[in-house]
Parts: C-alpha cells; sequence; structure tokens
C-alpha cells in the first residue's frame, strides 16, 4: 500500500473547513480527511502507484477550484 499526506494550511479553521466541505463529495472512498485547526489534512492510499497519482491529481484540482470560488457570494 502506498500512502500520500498532504497538509493544506488556510488562514483561519473558517477557510480549511470551507474548502474541505467543498471538495468532500469527490472524495468517497479514495480520501481520509481531517481538520486541525485551520490545517485541512488530506490522506490517499492505493495499491498502484500511478492510480494514486492520478487519485492525487483530480484531489488538487479540487481543491484549487475550491479555493478559487471561495469568496464568491
Amino acid at each position: 500500500m502506498i500512502e500520500c499526506k498532504l497538509k493544506l494550511e488556510y488562514e483561519d479553521k473558517k477557510t480549511a473547513k470551507v474548502i474541505g466541505r467543498s471538495i468532500e463529495p469527490d472524495n468517497e472512498d479514495y480520501v481520509d480527511m481531517e481538520f486541525i485547526g485551520s490545517t485541512l489534512s488530506l490522506k490517499v492510499k492505493d495499491e498502484k502507484p500511478l492510480r494514486l497519482l492520478q487519485t492525487v491529481d483530480d484531489l488538487l484540482a479540487c481543491v484549487t477550484i475550491a479555493e478559487e470560488t471561495e469568496d464568491i457570494d
């Protein structure tokens, strides 16, 4: 099993939660998510390196979109 851990730090706890909750529907069983203060901690596991890389790539694309739209009301 290969594992990748990502820790994304934000200005405050609220922003971390907004970003985390906005990507949550895409996570299914692929990503474990935890909030630690203003940090969004993500863990991805897979048996195959290429599939892990694809999952992380998709996850980061979703995070980027969530970050770019976070301030839109």
